[in-house]
């Protein structure tokens, strides 16, 4: 009772906040078409006001929309839950996040849901990061270094024989396509690189390489 209940709230709150969302971004582009017509006219007396205000919104914009992606986890097509696995408690000590399919996927289908954005980081802030016990989403590429990976789709899982592959929305947008058919209950996973836990992946834990164990 008290799940319904729970799930209940949180759809009502987020099919509200989706709405506000979507009314603020079209108020932003209203704003900024405004802001830039009124600075032309003014000759920029006000480019310092309109910037911070032009900032204001593209930061709450900002927040809406990664909001939104969590509160996405809700919906009945998202096909999706995070759940929790032990897989990893041998190195971490503890259990972590996972995603599981509550319903089928068919190959080349997209998981637009379990979406995520990816944030740079300098040299201070990855410093900063290293140095807290919170637990953060970071990935290393060999085009735009270390950054930090936000969303529902940082708890995706590497495994080395993945089901799913990265998919780019944009610049910093990531979601997932299905590379193999996925059933009920099945952990949705994907490939993090061929060197990521250690050289050729050998520390990996994942199911594919505990079954090559094995």
């Amino acid at each position: 009772m008290k799940t319904d209940l729970f799930l209940f709230f949180i759809l009502s709150v987020g099919s509200s906040l989706l709405k506000n969302c979507s009314k603020l971004t079209k108020k932003h582009r209203t704003l900024q078409r405004t802001f830039c017509h009124g600075r032309h006219r003014a000759g920029c007396r006000h480019t310092t006001q309109t910037q911070w205000i032009h900032s204001i919104l593209t930061t709450t914009c900002l927040v809406y929309r990664h909001a939104r992606r969590y509160l996405n986890i809700y919906l009945p097509t998202a096909g999706f839950e995070i759940s929790q696995t032990d897989r990893y408690s041998a190195v971490t000590n503890k259990s972590e996040a996972c995603v599981i399919a509550n319903r089928p996927f068919e190959v080349g289908l997209e998981l637009r849901y379990c979406a995520g954005t990816i944030a740079n980081l300098n040299e201070q802030e990855e410093k900063d990061l290293e140095n807290r016990t919170s637990d953060f989403s970071v990935i290393k590429t060999s085009r735009r270094g270390t950054c930090l990976f936000l969303g529902p789709a940082r708890f995706v899982n590497h495994d080395c024989e993945p089901n799913c592959s990265f998919m780019s929305a944009g610049a910093n947008v990531i979601y997932f396509k299905v590379l193999k058919s996925i059933n009920v209950n099945d952990e949705i996973t994907t490939h993090y690189g061929d060197n990521y836990f250690g050289v050729n992946n050998q520390e990996c834990l994942c199911a594919t390489c505990e079954r090559c164990v094995k």
